[in-house]
């Protein structure tokens, strides 16, 4: 079977715990080649895994004509120059959001893969998510408006930290992923935006549709340590859907269907979430959470002042945690699905038949970016922004 070899371009610890997993295990791909600066990293790697190469230069997967695609997982700074670098050399390419950071970054990844052989696919999994995409799937139907409210809110210890997330907006790097599924969801562009909070944590957001439709999004960094992140609630006429972090999706008033649980992140612990449900799952994610995480990359909570004492609810558990471990000792963390491997697999399937795949493209990124940039605009003006006039300046048209 042909199979698309795939090179790396970054391997720090995103990559290594979620894109490189996901890859070796897609029979479609070939993990061809691994760049990175850190020649350590690329030592431990090639003894791991059969690569055809290892390197400290990426220059060399560009100019590789045996690599069909490449996955970028490094700082988000560079992530404009490498898109264009590898759409340059007609690679298709996976890339880690934010696409860009600045209107000027978009502007030139849309010119190049206009002129690109290759294609961009922004790492916007949520699209991919197996919850999602029934939800997605079952809202076809249903009669306008939509009503949706979408919370993505945990403690974000990189943000704490003096790092580079502690100068950025949250709504930047992390909410991006919800303003894409917005549009997915919906499949068409916001007209109206309006936000409220500060402008690097927290934030309260009204995306606001043609057809009446509202996705209000609170994307934040405040909570308990120990309280799931994600959360979905759909309204629509006599309809309505709520998921639970991926996992647990109930489905009120579609006729002859029934709730759902969804398997975690490769399956792992699969069988005890369909037996206990949501509640093993949360417990499980806390009591878990430093077991799937290497040394140095657990997070010390009390020793940034944040206390996490154990859930505790009001009857015992039907399950006993301490029977319960990680199965899979690869796997560096424990998470619901969203969507990585479907993502990349579907991308690489699409690479195989030539087909446009349903990824996130150089135009979706920038208008997300751009999206971003309105967002943090109304919230210095404390003014409702038209999306649709301030895609026109660009020269986009609105779906």
């Amino acid at each position: 079977m042909r199979k698309v070899a795939v090179g790396f371009i970054g391997a720090g610890a995103f990559v290594r715990g979620q894109h490189l997993p996901n890859a070796l295990r897609i029979p479609e791909i070939e993990v061809a080649a691994i760049a990175d600066l850190n020649s350590r990293v690329l030592e431990e790697l090639s003894g791991e895994i059969p690569l055809r190469y290892t390197t400290t230069d990426y220059h060399r997967i560009l100019a590789d004509p045996g690599i069909d695609m490449v996955i970028i997982g490094t700082r988000h700074e560079v992530h404009a120059e490498l898109i264009q670098e590898s759409l340059v050399a007609g690679k298709w390419v996976l890339c880690e959001k934010p696409m860009a950071q600045n209107e000027a970054e978009a502007a030139a990844i849309i010119a190049a893969e206009k002129k690109s052989s290759g294609r961009l696919a922004v790492g916007f999994n949520r699209r991919f998510a197996p919850a999602y995409r029934l939800a997605r799937e079952l809202m076809r139907p249903v009669r306008a408006p939509w009503f949706i409210n979408y919370r993505i809110v945990n403690q974000n210890s990189h943000a704490l930290a003096d790092s580079s997330y502690s100068h950025e907006s949250r709504m930047l790097y992390e909410g991006c992923h919800i303003l894409d599924l917005a549009q997915y969801f919906l499949d068409a562009d916001p007209i109206r935006v309006y936000m409220t909070g500060d402008r690097y944590l927290n934030n309260c957001c009204i995306l606001s549709f043609a057809d009446g439709s509202q996705f209000q999004i609170l994307c934040a960094s405040v909570g308990a340590v120990a309280y799931w992140k994600e959360n979905m609630e759909i309204f629509a006429a006599d309809k309505t859907i709520g998921i639970q972090d991926f996992i647990d999706m109930r489905i009120r008033g579609f006729e002859g269907e029934a709730d759902r649980l969804f398997a975690p992140h490769l399956g792992e612990q699969a069988a005890a979430v369909a037996k206990y449900g949501f509640e093993f799952y949360e417990q499980y994610v806390v009591a878990r959470a430093n077991e799937y995480i290497p040394e140095e990359y657990r997070v010390d909570w009390a020793a940034m002042g944040i206390s996490n004492p154990p859930i505790r609810r009001p009857l015992p558990p039907a399950f006993r945690l301490d029977d319960f471990h990680r199965a899979n000792q690869r796997m560096r963390f424990f998470s619901a699905d969203k969507g990585w491997l479907q993502s990349l697999q579907h991308f690489a399937r699409c690479f195989l038949s030539g087909t446009k795949p349903e990824n996130a493209d150089a135009l979706a990124g920038a208008k997300v970016t751009e999206m971003t940039f309105a967002l943090l605009h109304s919230l210095e003006t404390g003014e409702t922004v038209d999306l649709r006039e301030w895609y026109r300046r660009k020269g986009w048209e609105s779906r």
